[in-house]
């Protein structure tokens, strides 16, 4: 999700692109030479607009319900006794409260004033929880605002919009096409984000989050100091994460990852025989290389490993361990394995007899 990256740097969004935006003296190759004073008060007029609608839709819920109340205890008062008057002078007075603050709602205006719409802005970002598609349909609109009042503001609102996906790595890519601004999926985020989709499906696994964690650290360590050491290291943590996964998925233990791919994984594990092979070969790749997961001989390599061959193969690894990771439980939420039943293999749940959550492999 576009908001799972973004949420983490909301927080910086305003200082990122608004502070430096409104801070034109950076920019001095803008035509307009300031900021024009309408500027702020159009970004934040639709947020506005709508925080005040939702303000106002339970400012009346509320006093419709206090009405209620009020006609209850007066009622009350009349028919039975002095004791419900106090109760109903109290909600009058209540409903006096609610009655004025419905009618100054909107006092306070900031569309009145560019700085106080510049702060309510800021102050909305900080406290913002919105979805992915309202938080880009929120810039798209802001893009929209800006390009009306200046082509050079809005070039430069896109510049500043790429160093911010640039700077906070989201898995979004943001371009001006002709007079629209548009978001596509940043290619180089695809493989870290389904890394860390099964690194969650096995959170609770110890055994398997130490793997993700020697792959974790030597993949950071080659990106800072490539070494040939490094290099083998993190496609061999990475080959090891996988191998570990394959026995995870079908219940077994010390079998290779070649011998698990042809023996009990199911053949739609895969979604084509091709896609299987493909893996067994990057396998006898990495049981083959000298270095990598045995000692090997000179003779079985062609030529050195680069920084991109681990790149590469890591990236792979990660990729194709989306296919070994366990299917959820449909029951009690653990990961499914392959077992063996009358009718050929199946999903299971691992904590069977206490729970017979299944699954067909065709339907897997």
């Amino acid at each position: 999700m576009f908001y799972t990256y973004l949420s983490k740097q909301w927080h910086k969004f305003p200082n990122e692109i608004w502070h430096e935006f409104f801070m034109l003296n950076r920019y001095p190759s803008l035509s307009t030479g300031e900021l024009p004073t309408d500027i702020c008060i159009e970004l934040v007029r639709p947020i506005y607009d709508q925080e005040k609608a939702l303000e106002q839709r339970d400012l009346e819920r509320t006093i419709e319900k206090t009405e209620e109340e009020s006609q209850y205890y007066f009622a009350c008062w009349q028919a039975l006794d002095d004791a419900y008057e106090a109760e109903y002078r109290a909600k009058e007075s209540e409903l006096e409260e609610l009655r004025n603050a419905l009618t100054t709602l909107r006092a306070d205006d900031v569309l009145t004033n560019p700085d106080g719409a510049y702060a309510y802005l800021v102050d909305w970002h900080i406290r913002a929880t919105i979805s992915e598609e309202e938080a880009r349909k929120q810039v798209v609109s802001w893009f929209e605002t800006i390009k009306d009042i200046s082509l050079d503001l809005a070039d430069s609102f896109v510049q500043l919009l790429q160093r911010f996906f640039e700077s906070n790595n989201l898995r979004y890519m943001v371009s001006r096409v002709s007079n629209s601004l548009d978001f596509r999926l940043n290619p180089a985020i695809i493989a870290s984000e389904r890394f860390l989709v099964v690194k969650n499906i096995h959170c609770n696994d110890t055994h398997l989050q130490s793997l993700y964690s020697n792959f974790e650290d030597n993949f950071g360590g080659l990106l800072a100091r490539p070494t040939d050491a490094g290099i083998k290291s993190t496609i061999g943590s990475s080959s090891n994460l996988v191998e570990a996964l394959a026995n995870k998925v079908t219940a077994k233990s010390g079998e290779t990852l070649s011998h698990i791919l042809n023996a009990y994984l199911p053949d739609d594990s895969f979604p084509h025989q091709a896609a299987k092979d493909s893996l067994s070969k990057i396998y006898k790749f990495f049981s083959d290389y000298p270095g990598i997961r045995h000692g090997g001989t000179a003779i079985s390599a062609t030529r050195g490993l680069t920084k991109r061959d681990a790149v590469l193969y890591s990236s792979l690894s990660v990729l194709f361990a989306d296919y070994l990771s366990c299917r959820e439980c449909s029951k009690c939420g653990s990961g499914m394995v392959i077992k063996d039943g009358k009718h050929g293999k199946f999903w299971g749940c691992p904590k069977f007899p206490s729970c017979d959550g299944s699954k067909s492999v065709s339907k897997a």
